[in-house]
């Protein structure tokens, strides 16, 4: 079988590490290709605020299904009752929409944003697009 490694930044941000970050790099032939592509990276901007341990190479064969099942999907219906005439703007991420309506129902920063949060509801509901 034909080996790719690829080649990924990840980190978590938030008050609580609530959020996800990962950025694909690249997809290299061998993971010498991918360590070397790590040494450069680690000196560019917004990476190198970063430590070196996040980036992950992952092994995978190349032509081979990874996922083999179909999924459930848990839906975000649950917004506050207040909420429910808003909707995300156009090209607005789920915490800019969250924090938007955070902020002019509480005030700056004034709310919580832990896993069961209006706010974190509120930015499901934005990932969304505004479906559920």
């Amino acid at each position: 079988m034909i080996k790719v490694y690829l080649l990924e930044h990840s980190y978590a941000y938030g008050v609580a590490s609530e959020h996800d970050e990962t950025k694909a790099i690249g997809v290299f032939s061998s993971r010498s290709l991918a360590e070397k592509t790590i040494i450069k990276y680690k000196e560019l901007p917004g990476f190198k605020e970063f430590s070196i341990g996040c980036f992950y190479i992952s092994e995978y064969d190349l032509d081979q299904e990874l996922w083999t099942e179909g999924f459930v999907e848990v839906k975000s219906t649950e917004i506050p009752s207040w909420a429910k005439e808003g909707t995300p703007k156009f090209l607005e991420s789920g915490s800019d929409f969250a924090n938007r309506l955070m902020n002019e129902r509480y005030g700056s920063g004034n709310y919580k944003k832990g896993p069961d949060s209006e706010y974190n509801k509120l930015k499901k509901y934005g990932d969304k697009g505004g479906n559920v």
